[in-house]
């Protein structure tokens, strides 16, 4: 866990720090924000995961029992994944032959998370 931290929170120092000289094109400028604003994501995504699972692990995560919309859900994972993905290499998509408007019971929240922090993982550990 030290690691996934450490490697977004130096990626942003160092391109701050970067940042600071002033004979820096607008156009680099713009790239280096854009690796700020990536990595930025993915330490708040590390950070809200570890929270969650402490929760989890604890017994203090509540859980919200609803009829939940499935792709609804999987959009909401597949946007958050492109925002957060740093390999222009991998491409993400939806694959089914479901029809629209299929719901489940349960916490969505929780189903989301679950999601995204399989997805998240897959995306560390796949180049193309």
């Amino acid at each position: 866990m030290s690691n996934e931290l450490r490697i977004p929170m130096n990626a942003i120092l160092g391109f701050v720090e970067l940042l600071e000289d002033p004979s820096i094109e607008k156009e680099e400028q713009s790239s280096y924000l854009e690796i700020i604003s990536q990595n930025s994501r993915i330490l708040l995504n590390l950070l809200n995961n570890a929270i969650n699972i402490n929760k989890i692990n604890s017994g203090k995560q509540q859980i919200f029992i609803l009829n939940c919309n499935v792709d609804l859900v999987l959009n909401h994972v597949l946007e958050n994944l492109k925002a957060l993905n740093s390999n222009k290499e991998v491409e993400f998509r939806i694959g089914n032959n479901l029809s629209q408007n299929i719901f489940f019971e349960v916490d969505e929240n929780l189903i989301y998370q679950i999601l995204i922090i399989l997805s998240f993982n897959a995306l560390k550990f796949t180049s193309k």
